[in-house]
């Protein structure tokens, strides 16, 4: 026994255990690292979004009470609209109504149309970086992906105007793959619709 404690061969095996051991130590502890980097920067997004100056999330706010007041607006024109609120067709209605009065308030605004352009921009940032696998997905739904939602809600009609405008079919899409894989998949959760079949059905 003995002996073969001491044979060159078991020498040998001896070392290559301890470097398959240290190989795989140091690939748990990267991989651990690569985690807790991901997480770090998903949570810095969060952090910008809130302390950036001018505050996006403030931006969020009120591209989000400029739809909801457009939106009582619509109400307004649609005649018999307080007795009919309940049914499923009277959203229809009043949401193909709101639709066309939120793209013209946007437009006509240039203080929400920049900070469309501003909070468009961080949020296709973050959906870039988790695509990358730099940002923790999880982290990233956790902290913004309500956010995230209720943007789109607020904006979506000024952003099928823009992909039309400048054929840019893949804005709304990156904002619907991105929300329905993080598990917001009623379409009842929605102001826009238009694309949202399609990305379910993929």
């Amino acid at each position: 026994m003995r002996k073969f404690f001491l044979d060159a061969a078991f020498a040998t095996w001896v070392q290559n255990l301890v470097i398959i051991i240290s190989v795989l130590v140091a690939y748990m502890t990267l991989k651990d690292s690569d985690v807790n980097l991901r997480i770090t920067n998903s949570t810095a997004f969060a952090q910008r979004y809130v302390l950036d100056k001018p505050s996006l999330s403030v931006s969020t706010a009120e591209l989000i009470i400029a739809q909801y007041n457009t939106v009582q607006d619509a109400k307004k024109t649609i005649t018999g609209y307080s007795q009919d609120a309940a049914k499923a067709s009277a959203w229809d209605k009043l949401f193909e109504v709101a639709r066309p009065m939120v793209l013209t308030k946007i437009s006509s605004d240039s203080t929400l149309s920049g900070e469309y352009s501003d909070v468009a921009s961080f949020f296709r940032s973050l959906i870039a970086c988790v695509d990358a696998q730099v940002c923790d997905k999880d982290t990233a739904v956790k902290l913004l992906a309500g956010e995230m939602l209720a943007f789109y809600n607020a904006v979506c009609p000024y952003i099928e105007d823009q992909e039309q405008k400048f054929n840019n079919k893949d804005e709304s899409a990156q904002f619907l793959v991105f929300l329905t894989s993080a598990g917001y998949t009623d379409q009842n959760a929605y102001f826009c619709r238009s694309q949202l079949n399609t990305i379910l059905h993929k």
